[in-house]
C-alpha cells in the first residue's frame, strides 16, 4: 500500500468533512475489484518521458508518465491544442487527466516565463492526495507548471477543491535526468488482499464513525496534542503555536469522535434547506456526445437519455421529460445528419429482417424503439411526443398497428405503475407512452441485432424501484444504469414502491460485474447513469462502496436504537456530501430511504 514516510498529516488547508474519510478508511479497501491500481492526484512521483511522432499529422507528442514511488501510476494524455473545444463537462472523468496546454511563448504579452509549460486539468476521478491521504473529488481541478532547464524539470501542481480544501494545495518535485533509467509503464498488478471465499460481494472494510483506534496512536505515544497531530488549515498560521501550548495530550482511553467545525460538514444540511425548483425548460439545451461504440448520450432532458444510432436507425433509452421532447427530437435528427462511419463492421445494418431494411430507408433519422429503465417521469416524460412523431417508425408496425411490437419496452412493473396512476386519475399517462412490450424475467433480450450489435434489458430487483432495468449494449461495451447510478447525487430510492437500500446495492454489484476496465482500473466499458457523466467501472464502485458504508452506518445506528431524526442528526453520509449532497432535498430523502428500507428489512 501507500505507505512512504511523505505520506502524513500536515497544515494542509483541509475541511473537516475531508478529513473523515481518512479516519473511516481501511487501506485494503484499495485492493477490492473496481479500487485496486487507483492512482493519486499530486506528487511525489517518478516520470518517464515518451517521445512519440504521430504519423497522420507529424505532431510530436511528449507523454509524461508519473510513477508514485509505491507503484500508483498517473498518465497525463497527450497535451490538448491551446485553444481548442470545450472538453463537454458530461464525458468521462479519468486518474489521468484530460489536459489543455499552454505553451508560455504563445501566450502573448506578459513577463516571459522561460520554458514552462502550463497545463490545466478537469475531468478527474475522485482519490487521494497522497502525501496526506485527504479525498480529492471529481470537481477539483489541477494547474501545472514545468519547467525544463537541463537537466533539471521542475514540476508544480496546484489543486483546488473547494469540496474538500478551504485553499489551493501546492506540491513540487525536481527531477534529473537519468538516460539509462528503466521506469516501467505501468508495474500495478491488483491483487486481492482482503478476500475470503464465503464473504458477501457487499462487503467494505471501513471503520464505523468513532471506532478507529489507530487515530490516536500517535498523539498517546508521544504526548502531543491531537489537534496538532490532525493537521488543518489553522495549523499553518503562528497563532497556533500558543494555543497547542494550552491543549493537553490524550489518554489511552480517549476516542476521537466526528468533528462538525467548519462549513463542509454542513454541505447536505443547507442544500436540504432550500426549496426544490423546477429547472426553466426553455433555456435548456439538449446535445449529443459520442460515448462508445454506437452509443451516444443526449444530456440536459430531465434525465439522462442514451441513444444507439447506426444503419438500423436510433433506439432511444428513456425519453427525459415532456418539455424537452421537441428539442430531443431535435438532437436525434441532427445526429442523423451526420455522416455515419462505423467503428468496426459490426456497426452496420442488420443482414437478417427484411423488415428493418424495408422500413430504415423512409427516413434517416427514423427511432425504432424506446426502452424506459423506470416509470418516473423524467425516464417516460417524453414517450408521447416521440411516439407520435414522425420520425419515429418502430420495427414492423404497419398502419399504425403497434400490437406485439417493440414499441416501447419496460418491465411489467412499470407499466402496472404507469396504468396505477390512470386508475387514480384518468389520462394522466396517453396510451400512446404506455410501454407495449414488457417483461417479468431476469432479462430480456432485443430479438434481433440492433446497428450490429445484441441488446440486453436486465431486471434490478427493488433497487431504486421495483421496476428497474440496466441496459447492456454488448458490441459497443456500453451499459445504461437508469436511477440505480447518478453520479453527481445519491439515489432517489423510491421505497413506496419496492425500492431498498440493499436492491440499490445488489444492482451496483451487477453492474460493476458486468462492467470491465480497460487498464489501470478505469475506461473499458462505459456507464451512463440516469444523472450525471458518463462513467466507468471505476465511478460506479466508488459509488457502490459508498452506498455499502452509508449502509453499515446506518444500520449499526438502528441496533443502537436510534430513531430517524438522531440518525440524520448523526450526518452519516458527512464526509460524502459535499460530493453527492448538493442538491436540496437529496441527503435528507436518501437518509430516510435508508432507514425505511433497513427498518422494513428488519422487521421482515
Amino acid at each position: 500500500m501507500d505507505d512512504h514516510l511523505d505520506r502524513r498529516a500536515g497544515n494542509h488547508r483541509v475541511e473537516r468533512s475531508a478529513s473523515e474519510r481518512p479516519d473511516r478508511r481501511r487501506e485494503v479497501r484499495q485492493t477490492r475489484p473496481g479500487a485496486a491500481a487507483q492512482s493519486a492526484v499530486a506528487p511525489p512521483f517518478k516520470i518517464k518521458l515518451l517521445e512519440r511522432l504521430m504519423r497522420k499529422t507529424g505532431t510530436r507528442l511528449i507523454i509524461p508518465s508519473l510513477l508514485l514511488l509505491t507503484a500508483l501510476l498517473a498518465t497525463v494524455p497527450a497535451f490538448a491544442q491551446a485553444g481548442g473545444p470545450q472538453v463537454p463537462p458530461d464525458l468521462v472523468g479519468e486518474w489521468r487527466r484530460l489536459t489543455n496546454h499552454e505553451d508560455a511563448h504563445e501566450r502573448g504579452p506578459g513577463p516571459d516565463p522561460g520554458d514552462t509549460l502550463t497545463i490545466s486539468a478537469t475531468h478527474l476521478k475522485e482519490s487521494f492526495i497522497r502525501r496526506n491521504g485527504v479525498q480529492g473529488s471529481f470537481r477539483r481541478t489541477v494547474t501545472e507548471h514545468v519547467s525544463l532547464d537541463e537537466p533539471y524539470m521542475t514540476w508544480i501542481l496546484i489543486v483546488n477543491d473547494a469540496d474538500y480544501l478551504t485553499a489551493p494545495l501546492i506540491r513540487s518535485v525536481t527531477f534529473v535526468r537519468n538516460p539509462t533509467g528503466q521506469v516501467p509503464v505501468y508495474p500495478c498488478s491488483p491483487q486481492l488482499e482482503d478476500y475470503k471465499p464465503d464473504r458477501a460481494k457487499d462487503y467494505v472494510p471501513h471503520y464505523l464513525p468513532g471506532t478507529n483506534p489507530y487515530l490516536t496512536e500517535v498523539p498517546v505515544k508521544y504526548q502531543v496534542p491531537i489537534e496538532g497531530v490532525r493537521g488543518g488549515a489553522e495549523t499553518e498560521y503562528p497563532e497556533f503555536q500558543p494555543k497547542v501550548k494550552a491543549l493537553s495530550a490524550p489518554t489511552a482511553q480517549f476516542t476521537l469522535k466526528p468533528e462538525y467545525k467548519d462549513a463542509s460538514t454542513r454541505i447536505a444540511e443547507l442544500a436540504d434547506a432550500q426549496s426544490r425548483r423546477e429547472p426553466n425548460w426553455n433555456d435548456q439545451k439538449v446535445e449529443a456526445l459520442h460515448v462508445q461504440g454506437n452509443v451516444y448520450l443526449l444530456g440536459g432532458a430531465g434525465g439522462n437519455i442514451a441513444l444507439s444510432a447506426g444503419e438500423d436507425g436510433v433506439v432511444m433509452i428513456d425519453s427525459g421529460v415532456a418539455p424537452m421532447s421537441e428539442k430531443v427530437l431535435g438532437a436525434i435528427q441532427a445526429l442523423a445528419e451526420r455522416p455515419i462511419i462505423p467503428l468496426t463492421r459490426s456497426s452496420r445494418a442488420s443482414y437478417f429482417a427484411s423488415t428493418w431494411q424495408s422500413t430504415h430507408s423512409e427516413a434517416p433519422a427514423a427511432i425504432r424503439m424506446i426502452i424506459n429503465t423506470s416509470a418516473d417521469s423524467d425516464h417516460t416524460g417524453g414517450n408521447d411526443k416521440i411516439a407520435g412523431s414522425k420520425i419515429f417508425h418502430p420495427i414492423g408496425v404497419e398502419g399504425g398497428d403497434q400490437s406485439g411490437s417493440e414499441v416501447i419496452v419496460a418491465h411489467e412493473n412499470v407499466l402496472q405503475r404507469m396504468d396505477a396512476l390512470n386508475t387514480a386519475k384518468p389520462d394522466t399517462i396517453p396510451a400512446r407512452a404506455l410501454p407495449t412490450t414488457t417483461y417479468f424475467s431476469d432479462r430480456y433480450r432485443l430479438h434481433r441485432f440492433v446497428n450490429g450489435e445484441g441488446v440486453e434489458v436486465i431486471h434490478l430487483p427493488n433497487a431504486h424501484s421495483d421496476g428497474d432495468s440496466m441496459i447492456y449494449f454488448r458490441g459497443s461495451d456500453v451499459i445504461v444504469a437508469g436511477d440505480v447510478f447518478n453520479s453527481d447525487t445519491y439515489p432517489d430510492i423510491d421505497v413506496a414502491h419496492g425500492g431498498s437500500i440493499q436492491g440499490v446495492i445488489e444492482a451496483l454489484i451487477r453492474v460493476t460485474d458486468l462492467a470491465y476496465p480497460e487498464y489501470m482500473g478505469q475506461g473499458g466499458t462505459m456507464i451512463i447513469p440516469g444523472h450525471g457523466h458518463i462513467s466507468d467501472i471505476a465511478d460506479a464502485a466508488y459509488y457502490r462502496d459508498m452506498l455499502i458504508i452509508v449502509r453499515d452506518r446506518v444500520q449499526d445506528m438502528i441496533k443502537k436504537g436510534m430513531t430517524l431524526q438522531q440518525i440524520k442528526a448523526a450526518k452519516p453520509t458527512m464526509d460524502y456530501d459535499p460530493l453527492f449532497g448538493r442538491q436540496p432535498g437529496a441527503t435528507s430523502k436518501f437518509d430516510e430511504a435508508v432507514y425505511r428500507s433497513l427498518a422494513q428489512r428488519k422487521a421482515q
